[in-house]
Order: structure tokens, then C-alpha cells, then sequence
């Protein structure tokens, strides 16, 4: 079973993962969380400046998951392969021909795995962002960026009529057991 968990940036989506796969392992489920690879390459080169990088990681971000799936029966995310298009979609200068070129690579392994995904869980903005390691090189509007980006990784979905379960609740405890519930593992967990 393949979980992504998607929505804007400073949502708890890194947080959920990791509190659902930490319960799913302690109730004995064979479970890894797959770590955002757009977060080790932010830490490692500093935020991406092309759309080539989104490529990479789009790439990387495909690779990691697949090495997960080799090894586990539940897989959960915190990004996508496909999310790297959204960003892409930013960068793209669509009178450069590279880019364009670059554009269609990155929009291509999206169509590829966007489908792979069990379930997909979307956390709505609920929370103002906080500057970390990742988004400390963002504007200081970083409230106003990540609902641009929410809105477009909503469109992405829609376009490509992707099913997505809505999470409404703000409670990480609350948010795994709904979680939990709607994959088919009805036990409640408490911390």
C-alpha cells in the first residue's frame, strides 16, 4: 500500500508521516515513511533555481519510493513524484526551448506515477508557516507562497482527476487515527 500525504508547506504533513508509520510499526505493520527528497536536496544545494533541479528531484523523490516499495507493505509520503511538476511549472520560461523540453521530462514522470499512490491524503492550509531549514531561504511572505502552491497542486489534482482524501482536523493524533480509519485499520491509537 502506496500513502501520500500532500498540501502546503508548514502543514505537519512531515510530522503526520512520521507519527503513522511509528504506530503502524508498533501495531506490527511492515511500514517506512519515505522522507521528502525535495527536503534533503534544499538542505544539500540550497533551493532549487532551475527547472532541471525540479527534474532531479522528481526523479529522486520517484527513486526513493521505489526502493520503499521493494522492502515494505505500507509506504507513507510526504511529497510526491508529481509535486515536483508544480514547482516546475514556476520556473518553466516557456520561450526557452530547454526549459520547455524540461518541463515535458518533469510532466511525464508526473503523469507516470501519479497514479501509483493507494491513497492520497490532503492536508488544507490550516497553520501559518514557520521558516526551517528548508523554507528559511523563501520570501518573508511565506504564508501568501504556500497558498499559491497549494492552489496549484489543487489544480493538478483536478486536472488529472486525482482522488484525494480531504483531512480537516488540526490534532496530529486526530489526523493519524482518521487516517488509519480510511485505509482500513479501524484501532484507534493513543500516545
Amino acid at each position: 500500500m502506496k500513502i501520500a500525504i500532500i498540501g502546503a508547506s508548514g502543514q505537519g504533513k512531515t510530522t503526520l508521516v512520521k507519527s503513522l508509520v511509528g504506530l503502524l510499526k508498533s501495531d506490527h505493520y511492515n511500514a517506512i515513511d519515505v522522507v521528502e527528497y525535495a527536503r534533503s536536496y534544499i538542505e544539500k544545494n540550497g533551493l532549487p533555481e532551475s527547472i532541471w533541479e525540479q527534474l532531479q528531484i522528481s526523479n529522486g523523490q520517484w527513486k526513493r519510493e521505489r526502493r520503499a516499495n521493494e522492502k515494505y507493505d505500507i509506504v507513507v509520503c510526504d511529497s510526491t513524484a508529481w509535486l515536483a511538476s508544480v514547482y516546475a511549472s514556476y520556473m518553466m520560461d516557456k520561450t526557452k526551448s530547454k526549459d520547455v523540453y524540461a518541463f515535458r521530462k518533469v510532466l511525464k514522470r508526473a503523469l507516470e506515477t501519479y497514479s501509483e499512490y493507494d491513497y492520497c491524503f490532503y492536508l488544507p492550509k490550516m497553520f501559518e508557516v514557520q521558516k526551517d531549514s528548508v523554507r528559511s531561504e523563501w520570501d518573508d511572505d511565506l504564508n501568501k507562497q504556500a497558498e499559491t502552491i497549494d492552489k496549484k497542486v489543487m489544480a493538478f489534482m483536478e486536472l488529472f482527476d486525482i482522488k484525494y482524501i480531504r483531512v480537516e482536523c488540526t490534532d496530529n493524533m486526530d489526523r493519524v487515527n482518521y487516517i488509519r480509519q480510511c485505509i482500513g485499520i479501524d484501532k484507534p491509537l493513543v500516545q
